[in-house]
């Protein structure tokens, strides 16, 4: 409702805008946070429409800045960008300033601070949107070059070009200034220790931006970008790093194809081979300089016509300009262009203090202009000096790198080593190309600089505060940076990096001690008390864990009987129970090495921990160690302690361990705590040699603490229906048989499986695969950029197992089908298969569907309806719910295809026509389907009789013909099916149409062709063909001609029935029947002659001049054509 009435107030009637807005800004005071968020964007269409609607809803932003919601300060910060842009286009183009104007301004100004300052914000998604802000309001407050690159959906990018330098509100000057503090700000934000993975490549990304439209910022960001690929943030995970160097290296190619970036090659290449890019890759990437000089020169050609074009656009009103008095000019030279005009209007009248004020104002205005572009110089000069400085400091590096200082500063590093090497280090080491030449020693110099001048400890000099980075060394006084950067020996340097001072003085020798004489002592008897000491808690310990492993040493003696095995068991378990996990290391790698030997002290350990840490052991208060203060310490102790267990267990688990010992453990210990489900999940997956093993085996426990662990059974859910996206096929399999099972059991924790299946399945409606489907768990560590067949697999496995147990679920899956993309089409298309199948042709919820049939799905209808007719005939229910739909809604005749066996004869021969102009795979299935052959049972409404028949009745107006000699022709191919007696039926029923079909004698001439033996049959039907007239039916008769030729010499018969006439055409059309006719009477005796006619004889040139003949062909009476014997007998 809300977004129908933003249509109307803001795109279809704005003039109803001034009389609403207040009833629709009165909304952002609504609970709901979509509703504030749509006010936001309803505030920024409103500004867009009208610039006059700044002043009144701008406050509402800054209102709704301060939000307590994320979502709607992300988007208040979203439309900060376009309507800072609205503001200053509204402001720039109007001729006078007003008070709205100012007013809108004053508080743009204070919602661009508030914006900028949230780039501190706790929310990661926020400070996201606030670099894309800033990016947008850099570009708009600064001027373009002309080797700017604009992205391409900005032709002509509002920035200060368009901003005229006399504007009242605000100088160019000082816009242009911001944009160069929130550009360091940007590169300050970079530099950070703490920032995040996705923050850092969006500030890369828009600082690139930044750097390829506003050439003027390519030192700085190219610094920057040196200085992070030297000092990535140390929160970064071991994919992240790989993430975000993938990232960096993008982001220098993009500059490196910049044409301004000729200066900064050497630079971005050092960078880019350090990140691992071959030299061929690079040189692949770097544009050729000819090149970059002639799209230089052609820019520069077209915009000084550009400028000439706008000169002669102006050329009149410099011929105004030019009649002004010389007085005038004279008195107004320091005063800018734009006021002159002013100043002549008002000197056609009397001079007043208010023209006098003006000009005072103005010449004002002038000299404060010319003072910020002196200070602009100055900062222009500083900024020189900062970009400069990491140059020197490579140099000064540079001439220290000599073999001894090398070497001892490697020897002196390597005392602060850590014991393992770190994730960090191992991710984003890339080996050394080409050690000791001069390129290598360059490049470490500028890796070397960057550090000190990122610490801010350079020796020659530092950066102004703002540009520094939170220093990375400590310990270094002034007074050692200054000798170090005064000093030009080349000497050893290794005592700027952390040796010790040379002031520190050594420590004073020791005295002697003094020797005193012996003091002589009385004797006295022996007290126990007095000569045994009293045992600290420490040494307590030591002793019990001492005793614990001597009990673990006899453990498995054979001489011990089961009470001193029960005994010791529960010695061992208590005395563990109370120590240390680092006193009981030993131990319990021994007792974890083979968890099998001891599974049950390993379960009666637990037990003894979990009494211990909720203080349910007496044995706690006897010994003191009572955890009653501290209870949160101990239960993390036991967590601690069972994730250990789970962790040494699942490496070196079988399929039998798991079902044994690790579902015993897990199921009977008293408490499971989540942190032991997603190790369980972890370990089973960080096993790169049998991970998938080791997943399925851990299947049924999960399903089983789901179950019966209600504490963990959310999160065991959430991880089982996780776990059915994983990449591998068996892994998927494993879980998905167990969520069946859970579905069949029902209750809580099916809803929760079908809840996840229905998100899973929403999934595909995006246009690019989720976060969630990728992680290092599921077997896809980096995520995807578009939907291929495994992923739409993987995220289609759980609803389509969930489908045949809640068939509701196939509506929401025909209205995903409706949005989602082509490849995940194809996927469903592929494994729709076996839920179908399952469900059945009288589910309610599948004939309510394919009564439904939103617009779209048609193509999904259609596969479902096939396949649940593919192996049994058509219920009536469904053979009605597609006829209705056929005729009311669909008019495609391929719905009908699935159930032509459920209707009825008349109505298959009425689409006939249409169905054999489809596909001929398809015109094969429909075949297929009227003959019986894709079916186990049921009958068919048409015989195979029938079908031929019916494809040669088909009227030429409705189907050319070729498609039914095609439709004809699969019938032939079926031999098996139209066998001899079938055609020969076939034949019979069209010989007895009133109208001979048109390709009746191709089925006739096919007939003979296919089965030779119905060749007497084929003689009968062209004498019947005589009796019919066939002549008068040009196609017909050049069929029969073609049918006595393939029935030679047997066809004498029926030529001897035809007319003279039709004889004559006959022989014209094919000189064979002549020559078979003449060959044929030749062999005939001469009273078998006599029957045949002289005008046949003369035809075929068999007449011989004897008196006999001579005498017959003068007889008035002309012989009755008559078959002689011989030919009858043929």
């Amino acid at each position: 409702m809300l977004s129908q009435v933003q249509e109307l107030v803001v795109h279809r009637q704005p003039d109803l805008l001034d009389t609403f807005y207040e009833e629709v800004v009165a909304f952002q005071s609504d609970k709901n946070s979509d509703v504030r968020k749509w006010v936001v964007g309803f505030i920024e269409e409103a500004c867009k429409k009208d610039g006059r609607m700044l002043p009144l809803l701008l406050p509402n932003v800054q209102l709704l800045l301060e939000d307590g919601t994320v979502s709607v300060v992300k988007r208040c910060v979203q439309a900060t960008a376009p309507l800072h842009k609205c503001t200053l286009v509204w402001v720039t183009s109007a001729h006078t300033i007003t008070s709205d104007m100012e007013l809108a301004w004053i508080i743009l100004t204070g919602i661009k601070s508030k914006v900028t300052a949230m780039i501190d914000h706790e929310n990661d998604g926020v400070r996201t949107q606030v670099i894309k802000c800033m990016e947008s309001m850099i570009l708009v407050q600064s001027y373009s070059e002309t080797t700017s690159v604009h992205r391409e959906r900005e032709n002509v990018p509002f920035c200060l070009d368009r901003v005229p330098l006399t504007l009242k509100l605000t100088r160019p000057r000082k816009l242009e200034d911001e944009a160069k503090q929130m550009v360091q700000k940007l590169v300050s934000f970079l530099g950070s220790i703490h920032i995040s993975s996705v923050n850092l490549m969006t500030c890369m990304s828009s600082l690139v931006i930044l750097a390829r439209a506003r050439p003027i910022f390519l030192p700085s960001v190219v610094q920057s970008l040196e200085l992070l690929h030297a000092n990535l943030p140390p929160t970064l995970s071991k994919s992240q790093v790989n993430s975000v160097r993938k990232h960096l290296k993008l982001q220098l190619i993009n500059l490196l194809k910049h044409p301004s970036a000729c200066d900064f090659h050497d630079n971005i290449i050092t960078v880019l081979t350090d990140l691992g890019m071959s030299s061929s890759e690079i040189n692949k990437a770097v544009p050729n300089r000819e090149e970059i000089r002639r799209q230089a020169k052609k820019r520069e050609r077209a915009k000084a016509a550009a400028v000439a074009k706008k000169e002669d656009g102006n050329e009149g009103s410099a011929r105004k300009r030019a009649r002004l008095s010389n007085s005038t000019l004279t008195s107004n030279k320091d005063i800018p262009e734009d006021h002159k005009n002013t100043i002549k209007s008002k000197n056609t009248s009397q001079d007043t203090p208010s023209t006098l004020a003006s000009l005072t104002k103005i010449k004002t205005e002038t000299i404060d202009s010319k003072k910020i572009e002196d200070e602009g110089g100055e900062d222009d000069e500083k900024e020189e000096t900062a970009g400069t400085l990491l140059d020197m400091t490579t140099k000064w590096v540079l001439r220290r790198l000599t073999i001894d200082n090398v070497t001892e500063l490697v020897m002196t590093s390597m005392l602060s080593l850590p014991p393992t090497m770190p994730g960090l280090f191992s991710a984003g080491y890339t080996p050394v190309s080409g050690a000791g030449t001069l390129q290598q020693k360059q490049q470490l110099s500028r890796l070397l600089a960057s550090q000190l001048v990122a610490a801010n400890v350079s020796p020659m000099g530092q950066l102004p505060p703002q540009t520094s980075v939170a220093p990375m060394a400590e310990g270094l006084t002034e007074e050692d940076i200054q000798r170090l950067g005064d000093s030009d020996d080349e000497g050893p340097f290794v005592s700027f990096l952390g040796s010790r001072p040379p002031n520190l003085s050594a420590p004073p020798p020791a005295l002697p001690a003094p020797i005193l004489a012996p003091i002589r002592h009385k004797i006295q008897a022996v007290k126990l008390s007095e000569v045994t000491p009293v045992l600290s808690e420490q040494q307590q310990r030591s002793l019990s864990i001492c005793l614990v492993r001597n009990l673990l040493r006899s453990y498995h003696f054979n001489n011990l009987s089961q009470l001193d095995k029960k005994h010791r068991m529960h010695m061992i378990a208590k005395l563990l129970a109370f120590s240390s996990a680092d006193e009981i290391r030993g131990v319990e790698d021994t007792m974890l090495q083979d968890p099998s030997k001891y599974c049950d002290l390993i379960e009666l350990w637990i037990f003894c921990v979990h009494s211990a840490t909720c203080d349910f052991s007496q044995l706690a208060r006897i010994t003191g160690r009572s955890h009653k203060k501290k209870v949160l310490t101990s239960k993390q102790e036991y967590d601690d302690m069972l994730v250990r267990v789970v962790r040494s267990i699942v490496p070196q688990c079988t399929e039998q361990t798991y079902r044994d010992l690790l579902s015993r453990l897990l199921l009977s210990c008293p408490a499971v705590p989540v942190t032991v489900v997603s190790a369980l999940v972890e370990c089973a997956v960080s096993d790169n040699n049998n991970s998938s093993a080791l997943v399925c085996y851990s299947a049924p426990l999960l399903r089983d603490l789901a179950l019966w662990r209600s504490n963990v059974a959310t999160h065991t859910l959430a991880l089982l229906c996780s776990l059915a996206m994983h990449s591998d096929d068996q892994v998927r399999k494993a879980i998905l048989q167990e969520a069946e099972a859970i579905l069949l059991i029902g209750g809580s924790q099916a809803e929760s499986i079908m809840s996840a299946g229905r998100r899973q399945l929403l999934y595909l409606e995006q246009p690019e695969p989720p976060d969630a489907m990728f992680a290092e768990f599921l077997g896809r560590p980096t995520k995807l950029e578009e939907w291929d067949e495994a992923t739409v697999k993987a995220c289609l496995d759980l609803p389509l197992t969930i489908l045949p147990l809640h068939e509701a679920l196939v509506h929401d899956l025909a209205l995903v089908y409706i949005k989602t993309v082509n490849e995940a089409k194809r996927g469903i298309l592929r494994l729709l298969e076996g839920p179908v199948s399952l469900m059945g042709m009288d589910s309610p919820q599948l004939l309510a569907l394919v009564r439904s049939t939103p617009k779209g799905s048609e193509t999904l209808i259609t596969r479902i309806i096939h396949i649940l007719t593919e192996k049994a005939p058509p219920s009536e229910a469904l053979v009605c719910q597609v006829r209705e739909l056929y005729n009311r809604r669909v008019s495609d005749v391929r719905f009908l295809i699935p159930v032509l066996t459920g209707l009825s004869k008349k109505e298959i021969i009425a689409v006939l026509h249409k169905l054999i102009k489809l596909n001929p795979h398809v015109v094969k299935e429909v075949f297929n389907r009227l003959w019986g052959v894709a079916l186990d049972s049921g009958t068919s409404p048409l015989s195979p009789v029938e079908l031929l028949v019916a494809l040669h009745l088909i009227e030429a107006d409705k189907c050319d013909v070729k498609t039914v000699i095609k439709a004809t022709g699969l019938c032939f191919q079926e031999r098996s099916i139209y066998t001899a007696e079938v055609l020969a039926e076939v034949l019979q029923q069209l010989l007895d149409e009133p109208v001979i079909p048109t390709l009746f004698m191709r089925t006739v001439i096919m007939t003979l062709t296919h089965h030779p033996q119905l060749l007497s049959l084929i003689i009968s039907v062209l004498l019947k063909l005589i009796e019919k007239k066939v002549w008068e039916q040009p196609k017909i008769w050049e069929g029969f001609v073609k049918c006595c030729e393939r029935a030679s010499p047997q066809c004498v018969a029926v030529l001897l029935q035809l007319p003279i006439q039709q004889l004559s055409d006959a022989f014209e059309a094919s000189s064979m029947l002549k020559n078979t006719l003449a060959t044929h009477i030749k062999s005939l005796t001469k009273h078998q002659k006599s029957s045949i006619g002289l005008d046949v004889l003369a035809l075929v040139g068999a007449l011989d001049e004897t008196p006999d003949d001579q005498d017959r062909a003068a007889a008035t009476t002309a012989p009755v054509r008559e078959i002689p014997a011989p030919l009858q007998l043929a």
